[in-house]
This record gives structure tokens, C-alpha cells and sequence, in this order.
């Protein structure tokens, strides 16, 4: 398993991000144990991002964009997520997010793991704080293409206490877009 980078191998957040990898497998197995199809991505990158659409960004081999895209494409070009299980844990300036996006009619999920350092973030915080939702863009390494789950509450990104819950009122809806 990778670490994200600029952690080390000896500092606690690098081992946790081999934990939530750990996790994000475990879950993925217990969806599909009651049935569910469930993609597990693991990012290669994330980042906080600017521009017109401030969020969180992850970088993904372009076959796991490929799977979201055709796991996506499936039904039509916008599919709306009702439901979301959202993890987060801080470790020192970094915070830990595992989402599993799921789509409660169709019973598909999307486990994934997220990371972002406090430092780095806090413009992007604000921004999406001020706007009111906060959009996680999958984008492959080799084309500027991107499917966007925008999330209408940024509050579940922010630094904080550890928590996890389940948000049954929380809309998630996917995006494409492409650059």
C-alpha cells in the first residue's frame, strides 16, 4: 500500500493511511456481503483545489477513473447519490476521510479513502464553507476529465473530532465534467 505523500514511514498519519485503506476494503467487503457492488478506489494523490470549483481532488490510475466512469455511465450521465457513510479521524495536521458514496435504489457504492493537510486546505475550507457544499473531483492521471460528487454539507470535511456517522438526508449528486 502506497502512503500519501510527504508522510513518512515513521510518523503516525502514514501508518493511518495504510489503515484506512485496511478499512476502506473491510467495508467494501461487508456491502457486498448484502449484495451491493461496490468499487473501491484508491487515490494516488489528493489535493485541495482552487479555481472555479474549490474542493478536494483525487488522483486516480486511469483504469479506476475508467471504472467510475463506466460505473457511472451505467444509467445516464447525472446519477444522484441519497445516501452517505462518512468517517473522518485528525492525525497531527492531517485529516483522514473515508466516504461510501451509495446509490440506496441501485445498491452501488463507492468506497473512498481521502486525505488533506490542515495547512494546505484551510483556503479551500473556507471557500467551500462559504458556498455550502463541497465537491470531491475524480480526475484520471493522463486527461483532465472528471466526475465531481458534490456534497451539500462541508461541514463533514472540516478539521474536528474524530467521528463517524451515516447522513440519510445528505444529498450527494455526480457530476461529469469534462476540461
Amino acid at each position: 500500500m502506497t502512503e500519501p505523500p510527504f508522510l513518512l514511514a515513521n510518523d503516525p498519519a502514514g501508518s493511518y493511511w495504510d489503515d484506512l485503506l485496511d478499512d476502506a476494503h473491510l467495508v467494501a467487503r461487508a456491502y457486498r456481503d448484502r449484495g451491493w457492488e461496490v468499487l473501491v478506489l484508491e487515490p494516488e494523490d489528493v489535493s485541495p483545489t482552487m479555481g472555479d470549483r474549490p474542493g478536494l481532488t483525487a488522483l486516480l490510475s486511469d483504469t479506476a477513473y475508467d471504472t467510475v466512469e463506466t460505473l457511472l455511465s451505467r444509467e445516464s450521465t447525472s446519477t444522484t447519490f441519497t445516501d452517505l457513510e462518512h468517517s473522518r479521524r485528525s492525525v497531527r495536521d492531517a485529516v483522514f476521510l473515508l466516504l461510501v458514496e451509495r446509490d440506496l435504489p441501485s445498491q452501488q457504492a463507492i468506497v473512498l479513502p481521502l486525505y488533506y493537510f490542515v495547512r494546505t486546505a484551510e483556503p479551500v475550507l473556507e471557500r467551500v464553507a462559504t458556498a455550502g457544499e463541497m465537491p470531491v473531483h475524480l480526475r484520471p492521471r493522463s486527461a483532465t476529465d472528471s466526475v465531481s460528487f458534490v456534497h451539500t454539507d462541508p461541514s463533514l470535511f472540516q478539521p474536528g473530532p474524530d467521528r463517524h456517522r451515516r447522513l440519510l438526508t445528505d444529498g450527494v449528486t455526480v457530476e461529469d465534467e469534462c476540461n
